[in-house]
């Protein structure tokens, strides 16, 4: 087994801590800054780890990985749905996010799959990006740019396509950007250091958290280009400060948790999509209802937190679990 990158399962682990605090209820501006980059890291992360191998491996390990989970969550949560008269919500599970425009026409309802859609848009984006990668780097980046400005165009006036296809287009540019950021590492960093090249990172993430907008589950980019590049921006931004705290030997020991579930990321994923779809339990809804507690997004987010961590941390101990969920 090739050795981890420890930095890389941290950056993980915070990315999933933003995920859940993303749907808790924060402040408008809060949920900007999270969304500007929190989704797009795990792609990036992606992209930074890819390997060339291929295509009929590619499907077969991310059909084990990825789908093989997606299928197990889904039903879960149709079941769940089903003991609450939610009979239908099984044709989220069948076209992903893409569902919400082909039956909105028809049907008041809106069927989504909630943090389950990162899933079916990582494979879709796989077997996209196993094509694209084939190209030159200048072709590649030819073909990101007219794919996502398209799908852009498309969603705008028609919407979302099944199966996360468009996400997914998006998903291959940082996908794209993450592999062009390994094999220039040194470059790359070197550029981003020096003062210009900072100043003008954090000015377009801060244009992009005041007027612009981020959502790759709606494939919203309201700022266009500028938002690949914030996004792209902070994440590279937060994976140099883990490298850096990592060197503080008690920072490093802090992060022993936060590693945990990076490693673990899927898993908790998928328990926080379950939580996501069927609602909180009915002991964390006491708590935050209960006259008695001050009810404010402080205790949301934690209780939330603490509760999809620690039952992710208690079912990992099942083998069934560990084997679908690729446990670490």
């Amino acid at each position: 087994m090739s050795q981890r990158n420890v930095d890389v399962d941290v950056l993980k682990g915070i990315g999933i801590i933003l995920m859940i605090l993303g749907h808790c209820s924060l402040t408008y501006a809060f949920k900007k800054g999270i969304f500007l980059f929190h989704m797009p890291l795990f792609f990036l992360v992606s992209g930074f780890l890819y390997k060339d191998k291929s295509l009929r491996i590619i499907v077969s390990t991310n059909l084990k990985k990825i789908i093989f989970p997606y299928i197990i969550t889904g039903c879960v949560i149709w079941i769940g749905k089903c003991l609450q008269g939610n009979y239908d919500w099984g044709i989220s599970l069948l076209l992903a996010n893409g569902s919400r425009e082909v039956l909105n026409s028809s049907a008041l309802k809106e069927y989504s799959v909630g943090p389950l859609w990162f899933l079916m848009a990582y494979f879709v984006a796989m077997f996209f990006f196993y094509y694209i990668s084939q190209w030159s780097n200048k072709k590649c980046i030819a073909i990101l740019i007219i794919l996502f400005e398209f799908s852009i165009v498309f969603v705008h006036f028609l919407g979302l396509l099944p199966f996360d296809i468009f996400p997914a287009v998006a998903a291959c540019v940082f996908l794209f950007a993450g592999l062009c950021y390994r094999n220039n590492q040194s470059k790359v960093d070197g550029f981003l250091r020096k003062w210009y090249s900072l100043v003008i990172g954090i000015a377009v993430s801060l244009l992009c958290v005041w007027k612009g907008g981020l959502s790759m589950a709606s494939h919203i980019y309201t700022l266009n280009i500028l938002q690949i590049i914030s996004a792209s921006f902070v994440s590279w931004l937060l994976f140099k400060l883990i490298v850096h705290a990592r060197k503080t030997v008690l920072l490093n020991i802090n992060m022993k948790g936060v590693e945990w579930i990076g490693r673990n990321s899927l898993l908790i994923m998928c328990i926080h999509s379950i939580d996501y779809n069927l609602g909180h339990p009915t002991f964390i809804q006491m708590l935050l209802t209960n006259e008695n507690i001050p009810s404010n997004v402080l205790i949301q987010c934690v209780s939330m937190s603490l509760f999809i961590v620690l039952i992710s941390f208690l079912i990992v101990k099942i083998p069934f679990i560990r084997n679908i969920f690729s446990v670490i």
